[in-house]
């Protein structure tokens, strides 16, 4: 559709009036597959509040799947401890809690897909596989391919926060999901539907975690973080976590160099005595005590799984790692472990002789290893290495206590507090039925650090003491490195929030109207260079206030001084039968220099003044009041028009400056005869346009104003005749200055002759002479409407006063020719 208002009309008509938001939502979806073109009109412009409700209702939406997941991961983990108490109901509430937060995860990754559809069908694809006990890996490759071609993009709909909080919770889910969920019998090769889909969910909804995590931390800014958080993750993971890492390394590196070593002389004194019983089977009873043999003379009776496992010796295979053979090696048997010398086997009436390792057993071990000794018959015993097991559950542990010799070995130090330092490997066989499996079973110590260190520093091998003391000096060395990382780290970063913090109340301070802040910040380094331009910037906005107070201060008393001049101007022109009579004045600036006045005297004569005062603005403003005051001071006694200039010449020089002066044009016209007396002192020569086009000047008087007292004046007498124009200006119309472009030999010379393209005489001479035939207002209006398309935009240099008296051609009575007062 393309954009006219045809199409437009179109668009809206598809729109009923009662269309709920859903249909509304929907026609905006058709509405952009039908407009692909860049140059139609997109549908989110024609909907712009519903797109925003529409964006937010998305967001909401992918933030509340997203903490489906979580939860559902969190539920997963807690239900898989079940798992060890009720195997059943573990794996289903497991399956099914993982499951739940599978598919939140599947919901808000097609949020946004060209291929729903299809990536729908891949992933029941996989669900299909899983139907099949031997196809668990193909199901999980489904998942893996869907989550790796993911671009993640709803994800992008959530605000920076959450995706800080989210990134947040895949570190937390991740962890759990890899090493929080077990599924029970998830080794056998013949699983369960249950355990299948259990595994399928915890595998899916892990790695959908793990790809969260990475996308978000490739596309993370972190601008949403305040800046002291900011430094401090930077500082956790350029100084702390590095600290917590060498700390690990070295409590990891202890236990396995010095613990493992002690476990591994636990391990060897088993096997040296196993080695020993193999070569004197009479030794058997001196180091394990209670013993048996079947057949044979036997202190106590043989144990009750004796018959089960002649029956085992007889088979021709009896296992897949062990066949029956003479050989004296460790058995679990009957909830126990045993030490068996079987002799004659293949004879098919096996002579066997065994030794219970128990506590005895391992109390002796204990004594020799100076730590507590205990042995785990489960590889998959949960807490083996912490000392914890659950006989009911079939798990074994034997133990062997180590009883100090004397008090001080019993302290509550912490170097003489045993402590799991160290596990080994012990292999030993086990009776399956009629089968014999090699399992692995754990060897725990505990040890005081006392006697470790002790048992340690007394060994015989000085290059291996020389290395690990090296080792703990670069060890020790490396903390103290990390250690001033983490200061100093701490240091910069608290320097920086501080300075930050400063400078933030200080802007605050600032916006809140406060001139008179000034922040500290003792840093030398930008921060307090910054703080130090903010104290500058602070002075100058001040000074800049000031100085804008005081400008508007100026500029209401120019306004005032301006309302005083136009005051002093003349409101309304004089009336006068026969005549037509106006002026104006433009100041340059808010106030001028030039004067026009228009003065009732005795017999109905009117004066005319044009005065024009050297210089611009407040100066020549108050010379011109001088001025008038003083002409309207002198009318109050008649004399002859050039005595009165003469004697407004002597107030001015008694009163202004030399150097300021005043050009003056007076002049008193006598209506009832058109005569004119006028005396011209320095100013522009009044132009009076005759009738019949003939130009005549009044230039009859003497020098300017100001200047030099006792200076005599002459005046002229003149006669405006019917149809004559008397044009009365200032300078400012005449010097007029326009574009050098539109001089007529405007070339690079002209302009470096410094020439000015005035208005001139002779162009005011030609506008007055072509339209003398016109009125007075309308000869004004020409005029000035020549100079400004003369100066064509250019600004006015100067004041320009316009005085324009036409005699008319025809007498005419006020009642014929009435005029309204208050033109200027």
């Amino acid at each position: 559709m393309p954009h006219t208002p045809v199409g437009s009309a179109f668009t809206w008509a598809l729109i009923p009036a009662s269309s709920t938001a859903e249909e509304l939502a929907s026609l905006e979806l058709i509405l952009n597959e039908l407009v692909p073109s860049p140059s139609s009109t997109p549908a989110s412009r024609l909907f712009p509040a519903r797109q925003q409700r529409r964006a937010s209702t998305t967001a909401l939406l992918v933030w509340r799947l997203c903490l489906a997941a979580a939860a559902a991961a969190l539920l997963a983990v807690g239900a898989s401890s079940l798992g060890h108490r009720a195997p059943g109901l573990g794996i289903w509430l497991t399956a099914l809690c993982a499951s739940g937060g599978w598919l939140a995860a599947v919901v808000m990754l097609l949020a946004h897909t060209r291929f729903r559809i299809l990536w729908i069908l891949w992933l029941g694809a996989g669900l299909f596989l899983l139907l099949s006990p031997d196809q668990l890996n193909a199901a999980r490759f489904t998942v893996f391919l869907f989550l790796v071609l993911r671009r993640y993009r709803p994800l992008g709909h959530l605000s920076s926060s959450q995706r800080g909080w989210l990134f947040l919770l895949s570190l937390l889910c991740l962890p759990l999901l890899v090493f929080g969920i077990t599924v029970p019998g998830s080794s056998d090769g013949a699983r369960s539907f249950g355990q299948r889909l259990a595994s399928y969910s915890t595998f899916s909804l892990g790695f959908f975690w793990a790809m969260v995590l990475v996308h978000l931390s490739f596309r993370a800014r972190l601008h949403f973080l305040r800046l002291k958080l900011k430094l401090a993750v930077a500082a956790a993971f350029i100084a702390f976590v590095p600290l917590v890492l060498v700390i690990a390394l070295g409590i990891l590196g202890s236990y396995g160099a010095l613990g493992g070593r002690t476990a591994d002389r636990g391990k060897d004194v088993l096997l040296d005595w196993s080695r020993l019983v193999d070569d004197r089977p009479e030794t058997g009873q001196v180091l394990f005590q209670d013993g048996f043999a079947d057949p044979g003379p036997s202190l106590e009776k043989a144990p009750h799984w004796v018959p089960q496992f002649r029956q085992a010796l007889a088979q021709e295979s009896a296992g897949e790692n062990w066949a029956p053979c003479d050989t004296t090696a460790f058995f679990v048997l009957g909830q126990q472990m045993w030490l068996l010398k079987l002799d004659e086997v293949a004879s098919g009436s096996a002579v066997i002789h065994g030794w219970p390792v128990g506590e005895p057993v391992l109390d002796r071990l204990s004594s020799l290893l100076r730590g507590d000794v205990g042995i785990a018959i489960s590889l998959s015993t949960p807490g083996a290495f912490f000392g914890h097991a659950n006989p009911d559950e079939g798990d074994i542990l034997v133990t062997g206590r180590y009883h100090p010799q004397t008090d001080a070995d019993s302290s509550n130090s912490f170097l003489r507090k045993p402590i799991y330092f160290g596990g080994a490997m012990l292999d030993a066989f086990k009776l399956d039925g009629k089968t014999f499996t090699k399992d692995d079973y754990v060897l725990t110590v505990r040890v005081r650090l006392e006697d470790l260190a002790r048992d340690f520093l007394t060994g015989s091998n000085k290059i291996s003491l020389g290395l690990t003391v090296l080792l703990a000096v670069l060890a020790g060395l490396f903390l103290f490195v990390e250690l001033g990382s983490l200061f100093f780290g701490l240091r910069i970063a608290s320097g920086i929030t501080s300075a930050v913090k400063t400078l933030h109340r200080g802007t605050k301070e600032l916006a809140r109207g406060n001139l008179e802040v000034h922040i500290e910040v003792p840093n030398e380094d930008e921060f307090g260079d910054l703080a130090e331009s903010f104290n500058e910037m602070t002075q100058a906005v001040k000074r800049g206030q000031e100085e804008l107070l005081a400008r508007e201060r100026f500029e209401r008393e120019l306004e005032t001084a301006r309302e005083i001049q136009r005051r002093l101007l003349p409101y309304t022109v004089p009336q006068v039968e026969g005549f037509q009579i106006t002026g104006i004045s433009e100041p340059t600036r808010q106030v001028g220099g030039d004067y026009y006045d228009f003065l009732l005297l005795d017999n109905g004569r009117i004066g005319v003044a044009v005065g024009d005062v050297s210089g611009k603005g407040i100066p020549a403003a108050l010379l011109m009041s001088n001025l008038q005051a003083s002409l309207k001071g002198q009318i109050l006694h008649p004399s002859r028009v050039s005595q009165t200039v003469s004697m407004v010449n002597q107030l001015l020089v008694s009163s202004t400056d030399m150097n300021m002066f005043a050009t003056f044009f007076y002049g008193e016209l006598d209506p009832r005869d058109g005569s004119m007396v006028a005396t011209n002192a320095g100013h522009d020569p009044p132009i009076l346009c005759r009738s019949n086009g003939h130009i005549d000047r009044i230039s009859t008087g003497g020098l300017v104003l100001g200047v030099m007292e006792g200076i005599p004046y002459k005046e002229e007498a003149l006669t405006i005749e019917r149809g004559d124009v008397l044009v009365i200006y200032t300078d400012g119309i005449t010097e007029a200055q326009g574009p050098l472009e539109d001089l007529p030999d405007s070339d690079d010379e002209a302009k470096e002759d410094d020439r000015v393209n005035l208005f001139e005489e002779e162009r005011l001479i030609e506008v007055i002479r072509s339209n003398r035939h016109r009125s007075a207002q309308e000869i004004q209006a020409l005029i000035l409407d020549a100079v400004r398309r003369h100066t064509a935009g250019t600004p006015q240099s100067d004041d320009i006063t316009l005085v324009v008296i036409k005699r008319e051609l025809v007498e005419v009575t006020s009642e014929e020719n009435p005029r309204a007062e208050g033109q200027r």
